[in-house]
C-alpha cells in the first residue's frame, strides 16, 4: 500500500517520545546559558513564531532563563535565516534558529544554499496538527462545502499557505484535497505568502478562499472570531478544542503532524550542544510547559542530540519518496 505524506510523519513524530528516553543523561547536566537569541526564519504570526515566542517566554516564566530575544528574518522561504545561521558571524553567542519539516523540504526543492547537515540540530520539541481554516463569513460553512465547490470548478477555489509553493503547506492541503476529490487536485490553486501571519491577512482580504496553517495558530485565530476550522490533521479530537472535527471523523485517511525545533550554528562544541539540550529538557519538564502546549493543542516531539539527526536523515530519505508521488514538484511550479 502506498505510503502517505500523513501515516509517515505521525508513525516518526510518535517515535520521537520513545526515542528521546535514549537522550536524558547525554548532557551531563550542563549549566544552561542565561539568555537566548532565537532566529526566525518568518515573519510574525506564523508557526515558527509562534513556537519561538511561546519557548521563549515560557523558558522566562519557569526561571530556566533570564532573557530571550528575536529576530523575524523573512526571505527566500526561510533561506536567508539558514544562511545567516550557518555563515554568522551572530550579533548573538547564543543563537538558535526554530525550525520543522519545510527544512528537509526546501533543501529537497533546492530551495536554499545549505541542508540541515551544515547545521548542529539541537532538538525537536513539539508536533503540530495541520488546519485547514475559512473567514468565519465563508459561505463554505463546512469542508464538504468546500468539496463540493471544488468539484464544481476547481480553477475558482483557491488555498493560501505561508510557505512557498512545493513547500509542507502545498504538500499539506494537496495531499487533503487528494483524498477528498482525487485526480481533480492536481487543479489545486496554491497561493503563497511569506508566514502565517501575510496568508491569514490574504485570507480575511479575500485574495484566497481557505488557508491551511498549523492548528497552534488557527485555535487563536477561531478564538478570536476570525476564522472557522473546517478540519485537522489529527487522529482523534484535540482537548485544546474538542468542537474542531478532524478530516478522519469526516471520512478522509488523513493523519499528519508537523514537527518544530531548534537549531544551532554549525560545529557547535559538545559542551555548548549539551547546554543547550540540558535547558530543552528542563523545559520539557516543566509544568509552564505542558499547560503552554495544552493551550496550543500541541503534541510532544521531544527529541535530541544524535537521535535528532538520525530522525532528519530518515525523514529526508522518506519526504523524497512522498513528494515524487504527489508529484509535488508539479503542484509546487
Amino acid at each position: 500500500m502506498r505510503r502517505t505524506l500523513f501515516r509517515l510523519l505521525s508513525n516518526q513524530a510518535a517515535g520521537l517520545s520513545c526515542l528521546a528516553l535514549l537522550c536524558i543523561g547525554l548532557s551531563a547536566h550542563a549549566e544552561p546559558p542565561d539568555d537566548l537569541h532565537f532566529i526566525i526564519p518568518g515573519g510574525e504570526g506564523g508557526g515558527w513564531d509562534l513556537t519561538a515566542r511561546t519557548v521563549g517566554q515560557t523558558l522566562q516564566e519557569a526561571g530556566i532563563v533570564g532573557r530571550v530575544s528575536y529576530n523575524n528574518l523573512s526571505g527566500n522561504s526561510g533561506g536567508i535565516a539558514m544562511s545567516r545561521l550557518v555563515n554568522g558571524p551572530n550579533e548573538h553567542p547564543n543563537t538558535l534558529m526554530v525550525n520543522s519539516t519545510p527544512i528537509i523540504v526546501r533543501s529537497l526543492s533546492n530551495i536554499f544554499d545549505h541542508t540541515y547537515q551544515d547545521l548542529t540540530p539541537v532538538v525537536s520539541l513539539i508536533g503540530d496538527y495541520g488546519a485547514l481554516v475559512v473567514a468565519n463569513d465563508s459561505e463554505h460553512q463546512t469542508f464538504e462545502d468546500l468539496v463540493t465547490a471544488f468539484k464544481n470548478d476547481p480553477f475558482h477555489v483557491t488555498f493560501g499557505g505561508g510557505s512557498a509553493r512545493g513547500d509542507l503547506d502545498n504538500i499539506v492541503v494537496a495531499s487533503i484535497m487528494r483524498e477528498a476529490v482525487g485526480k481533480k487536485a492536481r487543479y489545486l490553486h496554491y497561493q503563497a505568502y511569506d508566514g502565517g501571519g501575510d496568508a491569514m491577512a490574504a485570507l480575511l482580504g479575500g485574495e484566497v478562499d481557505s488557508l491551511v496553517t498549523g492548528f497552534g495558530e488557527a485555535i487563536q485565530w477561531q478564538r478570536d472570531n476570525q476564522v472557522r476550522i473546517l478540519g485537522i490533521t489529527a487522529p482523534e479530537r484535540s482537548p485544546a478544542d474538542n468542537q474542531v472535527p478532524t478530516f478522519k471523523e469526516q471520512g478522509y485517511d488523513v493523519n499528519f503532524v508537523n514537527w518544530r525545533g531548534f537549531f544551532a550554528p554549525p560545529n557547535l562544541p559538545d559542551r555548548q550542544t549539551n547546554q543547550y539540550i540540558e535547558l530543552f529538557q528542563q523545559l520539557n519538564q516543566s509544568n509552564e510547559w505542558r499547560q503552554a502546549m495544552t493551550a496550543r493543542g500541541w503534541v510532544s516531539t521531544f527529541h535530541t542530540g544524535r537521535d535528532f539527526e538520525q530522525f532528519l536523515a530518515r525523514q529526508e530519505r522518506e519526504l523524497l519518496d512522498v513528494m515524487r508521488d504527489l508529484n509535488i514538484y508539479y503542484l509546487g511550479y
